[in-house]
């Protein structure tokens, strides 16, 4: 049992490479993406991400790891997230740096800022902030 914010999340072993009282790191099994954080659980910390991971649930904190990351459609981040790819169907509250493509499907919204090289929005999808596309300038 990891005791993650106000829920207990029940975790296989393989699943979580490191617990501290900061964060958790998050490493995946071969061919699956794991919800790190399930439907109804929550988190208060920084989550570092190692591989592809799912987050259905809510974090309070940031997200950040060369890992890719995909947003459920109830799932609810309140902090910075960078990552290496970005497939959102939630709420990102913070601002957003992806290193290679970000894609905000049917039902997300981010209030934030966002940098990435390639982006899409599905078209009931919102953006609350300022989008900056291509490389560093």
């Amino acid at each position: 049992m990891i005791e993650a914010g106000s829920a207990e999340l029940e975790a296989d072993p393989h699943d979580v490479v490191a617990e501290s009282g900061a964060g958790l790191t998050a490493a995946p099994k071969p061919d699956e993406t794991f919800a790190l954080i399930p439907l109804g659980g929550s988190f208060e910390g920084q989550v570092a991400i190692v591989g592809p991971t799912r987050i259905e649930g809510h974090v309070r904190g940031s997200v950040r790891g060369a890992g890719e990351l995909r947003l459920g459609n109830r799932a609810r981040v309140e902090g910075r997230v960078e990552c290496e790819a970005l497939e959102s169907e939630g709420e990102i509250v913070g601002p957003v740096v992806v290193r290679t493509r970000a894609r905000f499907g049917a039902g997300a919204r981010l209030d934030g800022d966002l940098r990435a090289p390639a982006m899409s929005f599905d078209e009931d999808a919102i953006l609350n902030g300022r989008a900056h596309i291509g490389g560093d300038d």
